[in-house]
């Protein structure tokens, strides 16, 4: 007991320490990025459907959750294009996501352009094209317990 005493607090910061180091390397299980892959223009391709069925039924199962849509294109010659179509894409899964029954007020729409590229780039081996369809995709965060 008088070793707790004497080194009591220095025992609770050294647990304090680990606990918080531990929590901050868990996965944050209330927000998720799901990725609904295009096609070429405004088409939701199968990888884009089965998507939207796993966002419908995480939305479905907790009706506190909220979702932000964001539209992603390849940087193409024209900035405005570009971002247009991002638009339309993001806005194309809100309105099938409200079709599907989720209320429009738990969506929000935001086209991104080709800010956020994703990480890594493409890979060297790749041709454009196939670079272009990688990060032609609408990404939907969805935020549960809000």
């Amino acid at each position: 007991m008088k070793y707790f005493r004497e080194h009591g607090l220095a025992f609770l910061v050294v647990a304090a320490v680990l606990v918080a180091a531990w929590a901050f390397g868990q996965p944050d299980a209330s927000r998720e990025t799901v990725t609904v892959p295009f096609g070429r223009g405004t088409a939701i391709g199968g990888d884009g459907r089965v998507a939207l069925e796993r966002i419908v039924t995480v939305l479905h199962g907790d009706p506190s959750a909220t979702i932000e849509i964001s539209g992603h294109t390849w940087p193409g010659s024209d900035a405005e294009a570009d971002l247009r179509l991002a638009g339309q894409r993001a806005r194309l899964v809100a309105d099938e996501l409200v079709a599907r029954g989720i209320a429009d007020d738990r969506v929000a729409v935001a086209a991104k352009d080709h800010v956020r590229p994703l990480p890594g780039g493409c890979d060297s081996a790749w041709s454009e094209r196939e670079c272009r369809l990688k990060h032609a995709r609408v990404e939907v965060l969805v935020m549960r317990g809000r």
